[in-house]
């Protein structure tokens, strides 16, 4: 067969699978019920398009949650009763109102006379949306700087991936960071290689567009420095342009920065003095009122502003900033190999990365790698993009908050390409391996079907085993309580006892589940308890790691029979 011909048809197998992982994430979005932060991302783009006000969630910038929201617009939805005051209590600038929020969120969708199962996929349509595009550009960028051949070994890997089917169907940030970061990443190199307005212009947008999704995105500026000296260091860039050239990435920060800017109105309102600061915006699980503050947090939040004063920063996007850094700071609770932290671990995102990828996925990155230092062809592309990723990772690394796989999505996509080199090595036996591998992947995955969230790999014991590695949104995250209902309806289970509180009281009682109160359930309880993995997890529940699983309603959903004589 001609090679031209055989390439459009590698393009159009890579396309027919993106199709298909497009109408596979409209099934997840309409089955699975709502993960913990859903809610609160769709109420708070819904009050950015329909009031132009931006105190609702501010620790994630503000374009997810408007997209997410767009369909409502053309919906009939009601506001929960108790939303003017709460509203009203949002608008203190030193309070994170992240509990009202979160009582809003599932207000609106549980108590307030809407459809939560239509406003939900509608408002998840648009993040679907955004997973096809992030595939349509692994497709388009590997057919250009790669093959044909390469292009549909980075499609198979993105679209069996169980980390994106997880996550490229939920009103959250992370499958489009990804995409932004990605299309920075392929901007910069563009824009070194060859200095064009084109090539300018698409870095902006893609600055701009990751720092409108998520502020972890603000990466990309020590990561576009660091790709800036290594394309003076490889001959990407001549002598005779780099001043120029960091001049133009000065321009392009500034023309970014100007269009997050436009996106939050012009906003000029003035971040205010800090006579005091609530604890609760530095420390979530801190219950200390606003006196009780360290005068090292008061000075740090001080030189922040007096240091941005002058960069025309919105009020809003600012505290956003700060809790995340904050909380970047401070950690949070979680959990990692049997072990309980609220500071973690340097090597949490490794790890989860690991054992949440399928082993074929595992094994190709890391041979892709080595090949990235072996082999000549393209090594400075491919170094380009290694070194664009292992600079999200590492400063990922430095945090204290590790709750979850999702938060290092950049790092997936830039290493899938990667992985388009493979067809390039001169070895009959490694493309049959290859083949092999995306087999064995595509095998794998498909067996996981619904269940993405909990996937772990067959080296850390598979999905049935995940929540003795990791938990939060790793493991359940509230997306199973279709199942539960589905379980409990026909299971005779009386007293019933249900932890299972990732949306509160309301949306158990949407989904007809009859229970007592789990979080009462202690070691002399008589009946049966229904519990999410996460939860099991906590130091709370430790005890019921020395009782056997009763069953599983699903991979992070458990059941256990109490008899009320346990014994340590």
């Amino acid at each position: 067969m001609k090679p031209r011909r055989l390439d459009k048809i590698f393009v159009l197998i890579a396309v027919l699978l993106l199709a298909g992982q497009f109408a596979l994430q409209l099934y997840l979005a309409n089955r699975d019920s709502q993960t913990t932060d859903e809610a609160v991302h769709l109420l708070a783009g819904y009050t950015y398009l329909t009031k132009h006000d931006f105190r609702f969630n501010p620790e994630h910038p503000i374009l997810v949650k408007a997209l997410a929201a767009t369909p409502l617009l053309f919906m009939d939805v009601k506001l929960p009763s108790d939303f003017d005051q709460l509203w009203d209590k949002s608008s203190d600038f030193f309070y994170d109102s992240w509990r009202e929020n979160r009582l809003l969120g599932e207000n609106f969708l549980y108590q307030s006379g809407n459809d939560p199962q239509k406003i939900l996929f509608w408002g998840r349509f648009p993040v679907v949306v955004l997973t096809f595009l992030l595939g349509l550009s692994i497709l388009l960028a590997s057919r250009k700087l790669f093959s044909a051949a390469g292009a549909l070994i980075t499609v198979s890997l993105y679209v069996f991936n169980p980390i994106v089917l997880a996550h490229g169907h939920l009103i959250t940030t992370d499958i489009a960071v990804a995409l932004g970061y990605f299309l920075a990443t392929l901007a910069a190199f563009s824009f070194f290689k060859k200095q064009s307005w084109q090539s300018f212009v698409l870095l902006t947008l893609g600055v701009s567009f990751a720092l409108l999704i998520k502020f972890t995105a603000i990466i990309l500026i020590p990561a576009i420095i660091v790709l800036f000296i290594y394309s003076c260091l490889s001959g990407i860039l001549k002598k005779g342009e780099r001043l120029k050239i960091f001049g133009l990435l000065v321009a392009v920060a500034l023309s970014s920065w100007l269009l997050v800017w436009a996106c939050y109105g012009f906003e000029t309102s003035k971040i205010p003095k800090v006579d005091s600061i609530s604890q609760t915006m530095i420390d979530r699980n801190s219950q200390t009122t606003k006196t009780e503050v360290s005068k090292s947090q008061q000075s740090k939040f001080d030189k922040i502003v007096s240091s941005t004063s002058v960069a025309m920063v919105p009020r809003d996007y600012f505290k956003g900033l700060f809790m995340v850094i904050t909380h970047v700071e401070n950690g949070h609770d979680s959990y990692l190999l049997g072990q309980l932290s609220k500071k973690g671990w340097w090597y949490y995102f490794p790890v989860v990365f690991v054992a949440k990828n399928p082993i074929p996925t595992v094994i190709l990155l890391a041979i892709s790698v080595y090949c990235v230092f072996v082999f000549k062809r393209k090594r400075v592309l491919n170094l380009f993009l290694l070194i664009s990723a292992m600079s999200f990772l590492l400063v990922a690394m430095t945090s204290k908050a590790n709750l979850g796989v999702r938060h290092i999505m950049p790092v997936i996509p830039l290493l899938i390409i990667l992985t388009a080199n493979l067809v390039d090595v001169k070895s009959r036996q490694i493309r049959v391996f290859v083949i092999i591998l995306i087999a064995w992947l595509v095998f794998d995955v498909v067996s996981t079907f619904p269940y993405y969230l909990s996937y772990f790999n067959q080296i850390f014991g598979g999905r049935d085993s995940g929540y003795k590695i990791a938990s939060d949104s790793n493991l359940d995250w509230g997306r199973d309580l279709k199942d539960v209902a589905t379980y409990i309806r026909s299971h005779e289970m009386s007293p019933l006892y249900v932890e299972y509180g990732w949306d509160g009281p309301s949306s158990l009682q949407y989904y007809g589940i009859n229970h007592e109160d789990g979080s009462m359930v202690n070691k002399n309880t008589i009946g049966y308890l229904v519990i999410g993995g996460s939860a099991v997890d906590s130091e709370e529940f430790s005890w019921l790691n020395s009782l056997a699983i009763y069953d599983k309603i699903t991979p992070s959903v458990f059941v256990y029979k109490l008899n009320g004589t346990f014994n340590e």
